[in-house]
This record gives C-alpha cells, structure tokens and sequence, in this order.
C-alpha cells in the first residue's frame, strides 16, 4: 500500500485529502505516541473504517512488530542497521519487490539480538539479505545470523551508501523497465517512494 508522512502532531491537509481519495479499509500508523501523538491517531481513526498502531519500544522492536503483522511467512528478510537510514530505505524497495520484511538492527552490536532471532524463526525465514557493509552491520552480528540453523546470509553493501544502494538493486532486479531516483543524503522522499518501487 501508500506510504503517507504525517508532522507528529498534525495530520496535513494535503494527506487528508490524499487519505480520502484512497478511501483505505485499513490505516496502519508505524511507530509510537513519541512519533505519531494519540491525537493524530484519532483523527486518522475518523478517516478509515479500520485503524491500528505498529510500534514498540524502539525502532528495533517497531520494526518486529511490522514484519510479523504483514507477514504469516517469508523465507527472505532483509537485515538493516536502524542507527541509519540509507540502507533500510534501498532494502525497503527491494524487499517490496520480493515481498520480504525488513528488519532493522543494532549494527554496531557483535551478535544478533535473541528478539530478531526469534522474528527470523517465527517468519521460516532461511534466506537473509544483510543491507550494508561490515562498518554498519558488524561481521559478528552477521556471522551470528548465519549460524542460525538452516539460515544462509548474504551480504549486498559497498563502500557508501550509494554503493550500497546499487548492490541491493543488482541482487533484486535483474532488469527493469523504470527506476526510481531519490537525494541519499535525507530520507523523508526515499522512504514514500520505496513504497512505490517496491
């Protein structure tokens, strides 16, 4: 579906607007009170027949929750650090591509986190796509996901994130007829159209 950004405390008129002409069964509002108030909620909640909120404790857990909301099952997932937000964007087209998850993580941590552990198991994920060099997803972390049991780990990542960014695209997309273009150095215009890449 659509990718709308709202202010944390306003919902703008132009997405009102743009929420009416979709007419959707279902809003979904990603992340907690602190990034999307209550009462931008209840006003989203007045324009759908159906409202619920993704979040969790930090943006590591929101980004469980979505991936086990959206999905029954998936033998691929995307790995992302989540302490940036170049790699978790170019991942998000390529896995809207794949219909896979994105999963964000600690990078700089040494292993994988037993929640993530626990998401990857639960999804029968098999097939993990680490988005990002060693500098922003530790060669620990990722050698703890590929000991998982029956988990095979591939790494797309360069020496940036542009590099990064076409590693990712050459793994997802053999070929393609349109390709989508956003500034690397900001994320509000890359994170609406990874929605529409993908």
């Amino acid at each position: 579906g659509p990718l709308l950004l709202v202010d944390p405390n306003l919902v703008p008129a132009v997405v009102s607007a743009e929420i009416a002409r979709l007419h959707p069964r279902l809003i979904v509002v990603v992340g907690s009170e602190s990034a999307v108030s209550a009462e931008v909620y209840d006003e989203l909640a007045t324009l759908a027949p159906e409202i619920r909120r993704d979040s969790g404790a930090d943006r590591f857990e929101t980004s469980r929750v979505i991936a086990q909301n959206a999905f029954t099952s998936s033998t691929t997932a995307y790995i992302a650090t989540g302490l940036g937000f170049a790699d978790a964007l170019t991942a998000g087209a390529a896995a809207g591509a794949k219909h896979a998850p994105v999963i964000l993580v600690d990078g700089a941590a040494t292993t994988v986190d037993a929640a993530t552990v626990a998401t990857l198991t639960a999804l029968g994920v098999t097939n993990v796509l680490i988005a990002g060099s060693s500098v922003v997803v530790s060669d620990g972390l990722a050698a703890s996901i590929d000991a998982l049991p029956g988990v095979t780990v591939t790494r797309l990542g360069g020496k940036d994130r542009f590099a990064t960014a076409s590693a990712v695209t050459r793994n997802a997309f053999p070929t393609s007829a349109t390709v989508y273009l956003a500034v690397g150095l900001n994320f509000p215009d890359a994170l609406a159209g990874a929605a529409l890449a993908g």
